[in-house]
């Protein structure tokens, strides 16, 4: 690169349209050994530069450019013939992440108090925070959700139990007439597995269409596809029939005691 005056563009610019999507496009249209004429700061004439490189994202910061200001990658040496010197206003720091970095912060902190304009971004602390912040974020959303959950499961027991009970009398005429046990485990089961499959599909229309609509608010921001909600929509069916399979437990234990004579005579 000190050679040829070599320059790495960076290709890659960020930019956000009016409506708040943000949109990566190709900043330029440089190759591999195209020239390149910038101004020298020195005699205020030019010079060339050759392109050695094409990087998409900025080797240390691993960021798209977000200004309008085409960006080069290059040597000291050939950024003093440039510039007119080399001192750096920026500068990343690669430190091992086996080793502790406290020496390091402590030697830029001390640096800050000592020169109110030196200002330095600790990635591994943003990091950190960001990780605590996901997390907390995650606990209050999956707890809300799991209230939600029980809630409806709830619900579903409480339904389908009440609507068993309620038709024990009816239950009793059906053995009456000559119905064995076994028959009546199996209508009552089968009709737990309808309230099951009926609620799921309700579910589901449900659901999909507001997971549909909550994409569609948030499409100003990020810019993403939809998708069907496969796992998810399995993992409420599933739920559901299971819930209601289990809500009739208690309800057929209760029958299979009940006395029919006496149930014939009982006024819900």
């Amino acid at each position: 690169m000190n050679q040829e005056n070599g320059v790495i563009v960076l290709q890659r610019i960020s930019l956000f349209t009016d409506d708040g999507k943000e949109k990566i496009l190709d900043q330029t249209k440089f190759k591999v050994s195209d020239h390149i004429r910038i101004r020298d700061m020195n005699s205020h004439g030019y010079q060339t530069v050759t392109v050695v490189g094409i990087v998409n994202q900025d080797l240390l910061s691993m960021k798209y450019n977000s200004s309008q200001v085409v960006a080069f990658i290059t040597t000291p040496k050939v950024y003093k013939q440039i510039i007119g010197n080399d001192a750096y206003s920026r500068i990343f720091i690669l430190a091992n992440p086996e080793l502790s970095n406290k020496p390091i912060t402590d030697y830029l902190q001390s640096l800050n108090e000592k020169d109110a304009g030196f200002n330095y971004n600790n990635r591994v602390s943003e990091i950190a925070q960001t990780q605590n912040d996901a997390m907390t974020f995650s606990i209050i959303l999956y707890g809300f959700i799991g209230v939600i959950v029980v809630i409806a499961l709830l619900n579903i027991v409480n339904t389908v139990s009440t609507n068993l009970v309620l038709r024990t009398k009816e239950f009793a005429v059906l053995k009456a007439i000559g119905m064995t046990q076994r028959e009546l485990k199996k209508m009552i089961i089968l009709e737990g597995v309808f309230y099951g499959l009926f609620a799921a599909t309700i579910g589901t229309i449900l659901g999909t269409v507001l997971h549909y609509g909550i994409h569609a608010l948030f499409s100003g921001a990020v810019d993403t596809a939809w998708s069907m909600p496969w796992l998810s929509i399995g993992i409420a069916f599933v739920g559901a029939v299971v819930a209601t399979l289990l809500a009739t437990i208690w309800p057929l234990h209760r029958l299979s005691r009940v006395n029919i004579v006496e149930a014939l005579r009982t006024e819900n």
